[in-house]
């Protein structure tokens, strides 16, 4: 499935990522989002969860977090 995604523009880790060509669900305001590239989309290994999601909803939101730092003792 070839999908588009989109970045918050209140928050900038939040994503969503939606079926290509479909564009923003109805349900959210497009001024709260933008559009991203897909090698932007940093979706790695939940790609599978992900389109789950859009198959059986039409979209999927979806956060990315920071790396997590070791402390070291």
């Amino acid at each position: 499935m070839k999908l588009d995604f989109y970045r918050g523009t209140n928050d900038d880790t939040l994503r969503m990522a939606v079926e290509a060509g479909r564009g923003l669900p109805g349900h959210v305001d497009p001024k709260d989002w933008k559009p991203m590239t897909a090698d932007d989309g940093e979706l790695a290994a939940f790609e599978e969860d992900i389109v789950s999601d859009i198959e059986a909803r039409g979209f999927c939101f979806y956060k990315i977090l920071p790396p997590r730092v070791e402390s070291t003792p």
